[in-house]
C-alpha cells in the first residue's frame, strides 16, 4: 500500500474548493430568499385584492376621509323675533350647507313647540344639494295664541339636527 503524502499544497487546495462550495452555498441561500420573499409579496396581493373587505379596510386605513357633516344656522341671529304680538306676522331666515362631500337631499321641517307638547307646523318641505352648496329661506309666522313662551323649530329631518329660538307672545290685538 502506497501512502500519499499530504502536502500544504494539498492541504490549501482543499480549503480553497471548501471556501468556494460556503460561497456558492450561500449565494445560492441568497437567491432562494430572495425567491421566496417574492412569492410571499406576489401571493400576498393577490390574496388582499381577491378579498373585497380587506382592500376597502386598507383603503379606509391608508387613505384620509373628509369630514362630513351639514352646518344648519340662523341668519342674523341677533335679529331673530323674540316678544311677539299676536296677529302680527315675524320672519326669520335659516341656511343649510351641505358639506356632505355629495349630492344630498334635505327634507326639513319649520314648527311652533307649544308648551303642552303640541307642535304648529309653519313649512315643511325638501331641498336637494349639491355639495358645497347653501340653502337660504325666509319663514314667516303669525302667533295666533297668547301663549307666554314657544320654541320655534327647524328640524332637518333626516339629520336628526336642529336650531331653535324662543318666543314670547302677547295680546296688544285681537286673536286671530
Amino acid at each position: 500500500m502506497k501512502k500519499t503524502k499530504v502536502t500544504k499544497k494539498h492541504i490549501s487546495k482543499k480549503n480553497i474548493i471548501h471556501e468556494k462550495n460556503i460561497k456558492l452555498r450561500y449565494r445560492i441561500a441568497k437567491i432562494l430568499y430572495v425567491i421566496g420573499a417574492v412569492e410571499l409579496v406576489i401571493f400576498s396581493y393577490f390574496s388582499i385584492t381577491a378579498n373585497k373587505t380587506i382592500m376597502n379596510d386598507i383603503t379606509l386605513a391608508t387613505t384620509v376621509q373628509p369630514e362630513r357633516f351639514t352646518e344648519l344656522y340662523f341668519e342674523n341671529h341677533l335679529s331673530l323675533p323674540s316678544a311677539v304680538t299676536i296677529g302680527t306676522s315675524y320672519s326669520f331666515t335659516f341656511t343649510i350647507h351641505n358639506l356632505e362631500y355629495r349630492d344630498t337631499l334635505y327634507p326639513y321641517d319649520v314648527y311652533i313647540l307649544n308648551p303642552n307638547g303640541s307642535k304648529t307646523l309653519i313649512d315643511k318641505n325638501a331641498v336637494m344639494m349639491k355639495n358645497n352648496q347653501y340653502f337660504t329661506h325666509t319663514e314667516k309666522f303669525i302667533l295666533t295664541q297668547d301663549i307666554s313662551r314657544q320654541e320655534v323649530v327647524v328640524n332637518l329631518t333626516s339629520k336628526n339636527q336642529q336650531i331653535d329660538f324662543w318666543i314670547t307672545g302677547s295680546s296688544n290685538t285681537n286673536q286671530i
